[in-house]
């Protein structure tokens, strides 16, 4: 018997009994004869729908069904049979603006590049067509046309043309106040041809007597041999029923009545000019490179480009941009563990940067930049601090949800770890957020966290003792021992350091002070504060003159509270403990910070 619903006729030729789904409709209290009809109707004219059923539930209703019949009504071969009546359909989630719309075409305004890819694709209407600002692969020259205050219409023809085909496009500059036309291949044509008013009346005995086509440009052309190409729009439309009783005369009838359904169009579209110019930089304007999303979330990672830095991207060089930002996500993502959000890049809308400015933004906060020299090599620029901005707050780019991910594949192979991490010791346990927060201590310090079983299992042999969120950090430090100090030793593995006198570090423990928030803060005593940073300043700058990065060493009870200490003067340099120094590992000692 065959799955299928509906039925099949038998060696004896009479009709088999129902299905097995035909069956479970049946049975199905909640649904009343009519509706279990409708239901098998459907289903025998449409089987592939079949799998879009959950029919071992023991609940459906009606309204599970009506999503699937209206899954069926809105896909693409039937959304393709409507739009011959109702072009309509086509652009109903998309983002435009509908300028004129009847049974034998529709203009839209598109107002992102992605409504231009989609105009551009065979999903629209069944047509695909050849023009750049619908190039899928780099939103270059729609960015380009849009910044140099250019609009477009888009014509879509529910019947074939027999000149322009399903689809063309119209270009209005509204600087040069002029207009450029495609077809679908991409053909430029002049669309259509206009005589001014003064002229037309000047003219109007001489009435044209033919239409002459010339590498796919229609031209008006007198007796005189005048040819009347002009595309001021800004003249009154009044003329337009001037011109379509001179064409009607004209010799060329199917010529003629291309032109009268072009100028049918003109019309149209001229009569929305105004309206689309004063939109144009207010709600309903044309989007660089993405549609604005529906609800205002913040990005985690945004670039903003100044006006200016548009004309650096031409195709290669938005390419290498686009690689290269990959490259950096998935080179931090493996050195650090953590899965680097996507990155937007958008061209500042509002004025809020200079044309040759840009920032970066994570998690909004922001660094601004300039480009003095812009160039084709200017993208690199903006890579490399991108890059650096990332390792500066990868911290703040694992979120709580990512945290949860890693902790459930974590599970997966080390159950009992994980077990561990999470036991109760004296009425208390960890929570997700715990570990959250310890995470982002540990990337905070630009401590990779790729080794992440390591980290769980110190904090399932720590947490017995101490839930602090900072003891724990320090105890996973210390089992991250080799790893930290292969970051900071050369090749030789020797540790260039600096220590502090023992009455400094005194001073530094003995002024830890627990907030409300029951962590421990450094409330060190101004002067001494001051004396010990001018010292480490004046060592610093010595060392890196030697081409030494040292590092600071001290004590474990000092480290973090030191570290807190220094931000953000001494923000890059690292402070590591003398827990954390591996045994395969020497040190050079270069000096002794004290006040």
């Amino acid at each position: 018997m065959c799955d299928r619903l509906g039925s099949y006729n038998d060696n004896n030729g009479e009709t088999a009994k129902m299905t097995k789904k035909t069956r479970l409709i049946n049975k199905l209290d909640s649904l009343t004869a009519a509706e279990k009809e409708t239901i098998i109707n459907f289903f025998t004219k449409y089987p592939v729908y079949e799998n879009r059923i959950d029919w071992n539930s023991k609940s459906l209703t009606y309204s599970d069904f009506e999503k699937v019949f209206l899954l069926a009504d809105t896909s693409r071969n039937k959304i393709k049979q409507i739009s011959k009546t109702e072009p309509g359909i086509l652009f109903k989630d998309k983002n435009c603006r509908v300028i004129s719309q009847t049974k034998d075409y529709i203009i839209v305004m598109p107002l992102d590049w992605k409504c231009a890819v989609y105009f551009n694709s065979f999903k629209c209407g069944g047509s695909g067509a050849r023009w750049c600002i619908g190039d899928k692969n780099s939103f270059y020259h729609w960015n380009n046309y849009i910044s140099n205050q250019n609009i477009f219409y888009y014509i879509f023809f529910t019947k074939k043309h027999p000149i322009y085909g399903r689809k063309m496009v119209v270009l209005y500059d509204i600087i040069k106040k002029e207009f450029s036309s495609w077809d679908e291949d991409d053909n430029s044509f002049c669309f259509p041809v206009l005589i001014p008013p003064i002229m037309l009346l000047n003219t109007e005995k001489k009435k044209p007597y033919s239409i002459y086509v010339k590498n796919n440009l229609n031209c008006l052309v007198f007796p005189d041999n005048t040819y009347y190409l002009t595309t001021n729009w800004e003249e009154k439309i009044y003329i337009y029923y001037i011109l379509k009783r001179f064409i009607k005369k004209t010799v060329f009838k199917e010529k003629a009545e291309n032109i009268d359904s072009l100028l049918s169009l003109h019309f149209l579209i001229n009569e929305s000019i105004d309206n689309d110019i004063n939109s144009l930089y207010k709600n309903e304007q044309p989007a660089f490179c993405y549609e604005k999303p529906k609800l205002m979330l913040c990005d985690p990672i945004t670039i903003c480009l100044g006006i200016d830095l548009i004309a650096i991207f031409n195709k290669e060089s938005t390419d290498a941009f686009l690689e290269r930002i990959q490259e950096i996500r998935r080179q931090i993502a493996y050195n650090m563990g953590v899965v680097i959000p996507l990155v937007r890049i958008r061209v500042s809308e509002f004025g809020d940067l200079a044309p040759s400015d840009y920032y970066i933004s994570i998690n909004r906060a922001q660094g601004r930049f300039t480009i003095k020299d812009i160039n084709n090599d200017s993208h690199t620029q903006i890579t490399d601090q991108l890059e650096a901005a990332i390792k500066r707050r990868i911290s703040k780019l694992l979120d709580f949800y990512q945290t949860e991910a890693i902790i459930e594949k974590i599970k997966i192979d080390h159950p009992v770890v994980i077990s561990e991490m999470f036991a109760e010791h004296n009425n208390k346990k960890l929570t997700t957020e715990n570990i959250w927060k310890i995470l982002q201590g540990l990337l905070s310090e630009n401590v990779s966290i790729r080794n992440i079983v390591t980290i769980f299992e110190s904090i399932a042999h720590s947490n017995n003792e101490s839930m602090s969120i900072r003891f724990l950090i320090e105890n996973a430090r210390r089992a991250l021992s080799r790893q930290i100090c292969y970051q900071y030793a050369d090749k030789n593995k020797i540790l260039n350091v600096l220590t502090l006198s023992a009455s400094l570090e005194q001073e530094i423990i003995e002024s830890r002070f627990k907030n409300s928030s029951g962590d421990y803060i450094p409330l060190i005593n101004p002067t001494i504060r001051r004396a010990y940073l001018k010292n480490l300043k004046m060592q610093l700058k010595i060392l890196h003159g030697q081409n030494y990065s040292p590092i600071i060493l001290c004590s474990g009870k000092a480290r973090y509270l030191l570290k807190d200490d220094l931000y953000p003067d001494f923000s890059e340099l690292a402070v590591l403990s003398v827990d954390e120094i591996a045994h395969e590992y020497s040190i050079n000692y270069l000096g002794v910070i004290d006040t």
